[in-house]
C-alpha cells in the first residue's frame, strides 16, 4: 500500500513542481519530509487507500479515536 502511496505522491509532487520526478527522488522526498514515518503511524489492515493517503497527507493528525 505504501508503493500506491508513493506512486499517488510522485504525480501530486511532478505537478507541483512542473516537471517529472522520477521514483527515486519521489521516496527519498517520501522518507525525508517525513511521509513514510507518518505512513506507518496510520496504516492498519483495512484501511482504505483514499483515507489512508489523505491522513498521511494531513500528517496523521485525523480523528484521534479511530
Amino acid at each position: 500500500m505504501q508503493i500506491k502511496c508513493v506512486e499517488k505522491f510522485k504525480f501530486e509532487r511532478s505537478c507541483m513542481v512542473e516537471r517529472e520526478i522520477d521514483w527515486q527522488e519521489a521516496f527519498e522526498i517520501w522518507v525525508n519530509e517525513g511521509f513514510a514515518a507518518v505512513f506507518e503511524r496510520c496504516y492498519h489492515e483495512g484501511i482504505h487507500f483514499t483515507e489512508l493517503y489523505r491522513e498521511v497527507m494531513d500528517g496523521g493528525k485525523g480523528d484521534p479515536l479511530s
